[in-house]
């Protein structure tokens, strides 16, 4: 390796993933190949980047309030893997580097959901007090319900159960913020070193590009980060440390799953990348319950 690339490969590992920084280079069974071209570059870019260029341009280009959001959250994951490279610095064993690095990442998505969820409380109480004002001047008696829940500034009422509190165009900006800082960051800097001559193979799929696997494991993280941003806010809603703690053990498991790729064998990042998606499969049914639970709000 270039200096460039094990750098890029230590940072790499410091979020969720050993398989780069693993690999190394291999004569290809089926001869030797050129360069990797731009058509290469650009399919494996398409890959990986997909989920958050539809989302993106599908739900949130047009939800200029939700674009703010990504771009908080966004920095949110910065601080996170910026802590996790301080750890790394100390402690570069991945055993311990990858539990470290989750926690730091879903600390950061609950701190961001309660300021949004905070931020939000104020929107609805500023809503209701005009809707009172226009109701006065309509009736002289009082209103038979009024929502003092919302009243309150304690941290009861940012948790509040109420569905009015989350917009899901909102919850999809910060799932958003999360993948793509995830995605730009990690994936991109593969990218910037596999600019050089030759092709880098893992030891777990010899025939496959590491830029290939690493493609479709993106692709898996990203889908994964909108679904915790879901369950997060739901936990958060219901006070429930059992939501929180299903976020911290699936991005676990999702992260060790990528260890395999750097178990030398034949076609075994296939089974790393199929234990992501399984795992996203199992997190969008918990994702589909949960909003069947408790509904957020579509459009407010």
């Amino acid at each position: 390796y270039p200096p460039s690339t094990t750098a890029c490969a230590s940072l790499y590992t410091s979020s969720h993933t050993l398989s780069l920084s693993l690999s190394q280079t291999h004569a290809h069974p089926f001869g030797v190949l050129p360069t990797m071209t731009l058509t290469f570059a650009l399919g494996a870019s398409a890959i990986a980047f997909a989920p958050i260029v539809a989302v993106f341009l599908v739900l949130i280009v047009k939800q200029p309030y939700a674009v703010i959001l990504s771009i908080g959250s966004s920095f949110f994951w910065l601080l996170a893997i910026s802590g996790t490279a301080l750890v790394n610095s100390v402690f570069s064993h991945w055993l311990l580097i990858i539990p470290v690095s989750v926690i730091l990442q879903e600390l950061l998505r609950v701190l961001f959901i309660i300021a949004y969820r905070r931020m939000r409380m104020t929107v609805v109480e500023e809503k209701e007090e005009e809707e009172e004002e226009e109701e006065e001047e309509e009736e002289d008696e009082g209103r038979h319900h009024a929502l003092h829940r919302f009243r309150s500034h304690s941290l009861y009422s940012i948790l509040s159960t109420d569905s009015s509190l989350s917009r899901l165009p909102d919850l999809t900006g910060i799932g958003l913020g999360f993948a793509a800082a995830s995605s730009f960051l990690m994936y991109g800097s593969v990218l910037w070193d596999a600019r050089g001559p030759g092709l880098l193979f893992s030891v777990a799929c010899p025939v496959l590009p590491i830029y290939l696997v690493s493609a479709f494991n993106n692709v898996a993280f990203s889908v994964l980060h909108f679904l915790w941003t879901y369950i997060a806010d739901y936990g958060l809603a219901q006070r429930s440390p059992v939501a929180i703690s299903l976020i911290i053990f699936s991005h676990v498991v999702a992260s060790f799953a990528t260890v395999i790729n750097s178990i030398e064998g034949e076609n075994l990042c296939a089974v790393s990348t199929g234990a992501l998606f399984a795992l996203c499969a199992v997190t969008s049914f918990v994702t589909f319950m949960v909003f069947r639970m408790r509904p957020v709000t579509p459009e407010a």
